[in-house]
């Protein structure tokens, strides 16, 4: 297992989902295992608070908390607000990590979960 950071282009190659928005200006961290590139993430840091981005998984690797351990780690390194956005796929992530729903809108014809902690 290794986390280390990923370009903008590594990113964008690697998360295969249409409803997320990779930008050139976030961050991205990726969890490697065998040098695999199993899971990724998205950072932005604003002038008063993080934001968690992009959350990916591959189809294959779903379900063994990769994505968890990514953004617990990354969340251990921080201080202050952290937010981000969710679907209903990936709630049960963020609130295992202590992060509350602030509030709910539609995105695409689904639900999304708009979420808050402080460190």
């Amino acid at each position: 297992m290794e986390i280390r950071k990923i370009d903008y282009n590594e990113a964008k190659e690697f998360i295969k989902d249409e409803l997320l928005i990779i930008k050139p200006g976030y961050e991205y961290y990726g969890y490697f295992r065998d040098n695999e590139l199993v899971s990724a993430c998205g950072v932005e840091y604003k002038k008063n608070h993080t934001r968690i981005h992009c959350n990916y998984t591959k189809p294959e690797h779903r379900r063994r908390g990769y994505i968890t351990f990514l953004i617990a780690l990354l969340l251990s390194n921080w201080k202050g607000l952290v937010k981000g956005n969710c679907l209903d796929s990936s709630i049960n992530i963020y609130k295992n990590l202590g992060f509350e729903i602030v509030g709910t809108k539609t995105y695409r014809g689904r639900t999304a979960y708009k979420v808050e902690m402080t460190l």
